[in-house]
C-alpha cells in the first residue's frame, strides 16, 4: 500500500506572496494619502524643528530631559504588533502543518515585525538624542543605549508573541500590562541611572521577564486569536488610509455630519429658497471631505507657530503664509460637482453654482483668518498690529474670492 504524500510548506514563498499581495492592495491608496498629508507633515516637521531648537537653547536648569526622552520612547518600545497575514481559511488548511508553520512562517513574521519596529525605535532615538545629550550627569553613549534599546525591543516583541498564543484572555491582558510597565521601567532605568547600573538592571529585568514568558508559553498556536489580531491590524491600516481617500472595502452607509446647525447656517447663510441650494451642498461637501481636516490642521498649526513667534515681521510672515495655504486648499472646493449633469437639469441659474462656491469659500476663509489673528494679539508688540493684519487678511480673502471671469469659480 502506497503511503500518503507528506504535506509540504514553503514559508519563504508564502510569506513573500502575502506581503506582496497586501502591498499591492494598499498601493493605490497610499499615493493619495501621501499627497494629502505631505504638506501638513512638512510644515509640522519645520515647526517641530523650530520649537525643538528653542527648547534646547532656552531650557531652564534641571529640565527633565531624561524623563521626557523615556516617555517619548515608551510607545516605540512597548507597542509590538506582529503582522502574520493569517486568514480564516488557514485555520483549516494549515492546521495539519502547525509545527512547521510555528517554526518557520511565524518566526519569519516575528523577525519582519522586529525589523520594521527597530527602524521606528532608531528614528525615535535619533529624535530624542539631542535633548538627551543636554541632560546633566553621567549617561550612556548613543551606541550603548541603542543596543540596549534593540535588545529590549526584541524581548518585548517575543513577549507579545507569547501573548498571542495564550488562550485565556485574562492572562493575555495581564501580560500585556506587564509588557508596558516593564518597558517604562527599563527605559527609566537605562536613561536616568548611571550606564553600568542602568544596563545591569535592565538586563536582569529582561532575563526575569524572558523566563516568565517561557513558562507561560503554550507552544501551540492560538489560531482564532491570530486571525483576530491580523484582522485588527489590517482594519487599522485601511481605516487610516480612509481618512485621506475612500477605500473601496470600507464603503458603506454614508456617515452623518455631526456639526452644529448654527455653524452650517453661518457658513452657508442658508435660507429655504432656490438661490441657496448650492450653498447647502458646498458646506456639506467641505465637512465630509478631506478639505475640512486639512483646513483645520493648517489653522491649528499656523496658530501654534504664531504663538511662539515674537516681533512684527515673523508673526506677519507666518500669518500670511498660512492664510495663503488655507486659501489654496479651499480652492479645490469650487471644483466639486463642476461636471455633474444634474446641475444643468434643475431650474437653477447656470452661474449660481460658482457664486455659491464663492460665498462658502469666502466665509470659511474669513473664519480661518479670524482664528489665526487670535495668537497675533500676544505675538505682536501691539494689538492694533494684529487688527491691521486681520483687516489685510480679510481684504485679500475678499479680493481672491471675487476675481474676474478668469478665476477658478468660473471654470
Amino acid at each position: 500500500m502506497k503511503k500518503p504524500e507528506r504535506l509540504t510548506f514553503d514559508a519563504r514563498e508564502t510569506w513573500s506572496k502575502r506581503t506582496k499581495d497586501f502591498r499591492l492592495e494598499i498601493r493605490p491608496y497610499v499615493g493619495y494619502a501621501l499627497q494629502s498629508v505631505s504638506l501638513f507633515v512638512l510644515l509640522l516637521v519645520l515647526a517641530g524643528s523650530f520649537f525643538y531648537g528653542k527648547l534646547l537653547t532656552q531650557a531652564p536648569p534641571g529640565f527633565p530631559f531624561r524623563e521626557i526622552a523615556a516617555l517619548v520612547l515608551l510607545p516605540f518600545a512597548a507597542w509590538s504588533p506582529i503582522r502574520t497575514y493569517i486568514r480564516e481559511a488557514d485555520t483549516v488548511f494549515w492546521l495539519p502543518l502547525e509545527t512547521e508553520i510555528a517554526r518557520h512562517y511565524m518566526t519569519r513574521a516575528v523577525n519582519a515585525s522586529f525589523a520594521v519596529q527597530a527602524f521606528g525605535l532608531l528614528a525615535a532615538w535619533l529624535a530624542v538624542w539631542p535633548a538627551f545629550a543636554f541632560a546633566d550627569g553621567d549617561k550612556p553613549g548613543f551606541i550603548h543605549a541603542l543596543l540596549v534599546l534593540l535588545v529590549l525591543k526584541r524581548v518585548l516583541l517575543q513577549g507579545h508573541w507569547t501573548e498571542l498564543k495564550l488562550t485565556i484572555r485574562s492572562k493575555r491582558a495581564l501580560l500585556a500590562m506587564l509588557r508596558w510597565l516593564l518597558a517604562g521601567g527599563c527605559l527609566y532605568m537605562l536613561l536616568t541611572l548611571s550606564p553600568p547600573a542602568g544596563s545591569l538592571l535592565v538586563a536582569a529585568t529582561l532575563l526575569i521577564y524572558f523566563g516568565l514568558i517561557h513558562l507561560l508559553d503554550e507552544k501551540k498556536l492560538h489560531w482564532l486569536q491570530l486571525v483576530e489580531a491580523e484582522r485588527r491590524h489590517r482594519s487599522l491600516i485601511l481605516r487610516l488610509l480612509n481618512q485621506f481617500v475612500d477605500v473601496a472595502e470600507l464603503h458603506g452607509r454614508p456617515r452623518p455630519v455631526h456639526a452644529p446647525r448654527k455653524l452650517i447656517r453661518g457658513l452657508a447663510g442658508l435660507r429655504f429658497d432656490a438661490s441657496h441650494t448650492y450653498r447647502f451642498l458646498y458646506v456639506h461637501v467641505w465637512l465630509r471631505s478631506e478639505g475640512f481636516g486639512m483646513t483645520l490642521r493648517l489653522t491649528v498649526l499656523g496658530g501654534l507657530i504664531i504663538s511662539f513667534t515674537k516681533g512684527v515681521a515673523a508673526p506677519a510672515i507666518v500669518f500670511l503664509l498660512f492664510t495663503t495655504l488655507t486659501a489654496l486648499q479651499l480652492k479645490e472646493l469650487a471644483k466639486a460637482y463642476r461636471h455633474s449633469e444634474w446641475s444643468f437639469i434643475y431650474p437653477l441659474p447656470p452661474a449660481l453654482r460658482a457664486q455659491s462656491a464663492q460665498t462658502v469659500i469666502r466665509r470659511i476663509h474669513a473664519v480661518t483668518v479670524a482664528l489665526l489673528t487670535v495668537p497675533l494679539l500676544w505675538a505682536m508688540a501691539a494689538p492694533y498690529q494684529a487688527l491691521l493684519l486681520l483687516a489685510l487678511g480679510l481684504g485679500l480673502s475678499y479680493i481672491w474670492t471675487t476675481l474676474p471671469k478668469n478665476s477658478i469659480f468660473s471654470k
